[in-house]
C-alpha cells in the first residue's frame, strides 16, 4: 500500500491517487478540493493505455484511493485516437473495456472512485474488484459533470474528518441529493445504491 511520509505527519494526511484520462481541468480539481480536505495526493497524468494499465496494477505500492477521472465511451473508459507506434491493444475502437482492465488490474485493498460516464456497470465493477480492490464507486446512469467535485468532496470529508468506513462515507454522501445518490458502491457482495426515497438497496451480482 502506498505510504506517503505525509501519513506519519503531526497532522497525518490520507493518500489518495488521481488518474486523469485526458481531462486536466476536471482532474486538477479534484486535487485541491481533495489537498483542501488534508489528503495528500499522487497525480498520474495519463498519457496512452499502457501508463494506464500501470497505474491499475500496482500491487503493493497501490494507493488507498484512487479517483479515476475522463470520459466514457461506448465500451468503456475513453482514451481517444493513436499514432500507430502506440500500443492500442487493450482498447475497444477509442475505449479501454472491462475485460482489458481485469487483465491488468493489481489494485489490493483500494477503493477506486471512477467519475467517466457510463461506467457504473456490473462488468466494470467486477473488473476493478477482480484484482483485490476493496470496493468501486461508479455511476450509471450518470450525474451531471459539475455534481462530481461535490460527491468527492462529501466522501472525502466523511473519510478524512469523520473517520468513516468508505462504505459509511459513500452512504453518507449518495444521500445528499438525487444527483449524488446515482454513485453506487460495489464489493465483493454486489452492488449497493440509493433508491428515490433514499433508501438503501443492496443486490448481488
Amino acid at each position: 500500500m502506498w505510504n506517503p511520509i505525509d501519513t506519519q505527519f503531526f497532522g497525518p494526511k490520507t493518500p489518495v491517487a488521481i488518474a486523469c484520462v485526458h481531462n486536466p481541468d476536471d482532474a486538477q480539481r479534484l486535487r485541491h478540493l481533495l489537498e483542501g480536505l488534508r489528503a495528500v495526493t499522487h497525480y498520474h497524468n495519463i498519457g496512452c493505455p499502457a501508463d494506464f494499465l500501470r497505474v491499475i496494477a500496482q500491487e503493493q505500492t497501490a494507493p488507498p484511493y484512487l479517483i479515476v477521472s475522463g470520459h466514457g465511451g461506448d465500451h468503456g473508459i475513453h482514451f481517444g485516437d493513436y499514432i500507430d507506434t502506440i500500443d492500442t491493444s487493450s482498447l475497444v475502437g477509442e475505449d479501454m473495456p472491462a475485460s482489458s482492465i481485469s487483465n491488468h488490474v493489481k489494485l489490493p485493498g483500494t477503493v477506486i472512485i471512477n467519475t467517466t460516464c457510463d461506467c457504473g456497470s456490473d462488468e466494470m465493477a467486477q473488473a476493478f474488484l477482480s484484482g483485490g480492490a476493496r470496493a468501486y464507486i461508479g455511476t450509471d446512469p450518470n450525474p451531471l459533470a459539475i455534481e462530481h467535485p461535490l460527491f468527492i468532496a462529501h466522501f472525502f470529508h466523511s473519510i478524512i474528518r469523520k473517520k468513516m468506513e468508505p462504505f459509511e462515507a459513500w452512504q453518507s454522501a449518495a444521500a445528499y441529493d438525487n444527483q449524488s445518490r446515482l454513485y453506487m458502491y460495489f464489493d465483493a457482495d454486489g452492488r449497493n445504491r440509493l433508491d428515490e426515497e433514499f433508501r438503501l438497496v443492496q443486490e448481488t451480482f
